[in-house]
């Protein structure tokens, strides 16, 4: 048997730098796969995250003569709570108030604050805004309706940063070729 001062070595043909290099090269090896585990875990959440919701959830609307596809808040809400848990995940409204410069338009601040399991927490933070309706004679309709559409828009503009619906705001020709370059990536 060989001593050193850390350890005993059983095998008197093995010197202990040897097997010193050994327990390293099993310690580098564990820690790949570990970090092999975590990419995994890492593209399974990003797959969850980036899901397409079916087609009858999304919902169009024509904007400044553009036709937009969205999703409402209350579709977003449950796929955070599918994938974080309903504890998970938070929000915060950091700001909400009319706009300084057109007091007809009411912006929101909002941070998203997720915490998975494996991979800790992270934050965004997104803002939302929503024009103030009024009747005909210049009554506002619903001011709370309107605060509350731009924390909602806020909300799903950093959920967006997560994926979440992600997809309707990109180019379809920006999509395809994204796809196309990472169809040809070795796995």
């Amino acid at each position: 048997i060989m001593t050193s001062s850390k350890k005993s070595y059983i095998n008197p043909g093995v010197a202990p730098k040897d097997e010193e290099a050994n327990e390293m090269k099993e310690m580098f090896a564990r820690r790949a796969l570990l970090r092999a585990e975590e990419q995994r875990e890492a593209v399974q959440l990003f797959e969850q995250l980036s899901e397409p919701f079916p087609p009858e959830m999304e919902r169009t609307l024509v904007k400044g003569g553009t036709r937009l596809t969205y999703l409402h808040v209350s579709e977003i809400i449950p796929r955070l709570n599918r994938i974080f848990g309903p504890t998970g995940w938070s929000s915060e409204i950091i700001k909400c108030e009319r706009d300084n410069l057109d007091s007809d338009f009411i912006v929101a601040h909002v941070r998203l604050t997720a915490r998975h399991v494996e991979f800790g927490y992270t934050t965004k933070d997104g803002f939302g805004g929503q024009k103030i309706k009024r009747t005909k004679q210049g009554e506002i309709v619903d001011l709370g309706d309107e605060f509350k559409g731009a924390v909602s828009d806020a909300l799903k503009k950093a959920a967006q940063q997560l994926g979440l619906g992600l997809y309707l705001a990109r180019d379809p020709d920006a999509i395809e070729i994204d796809e196309a370059m990472h169809s040809q990536e070795p796995t």
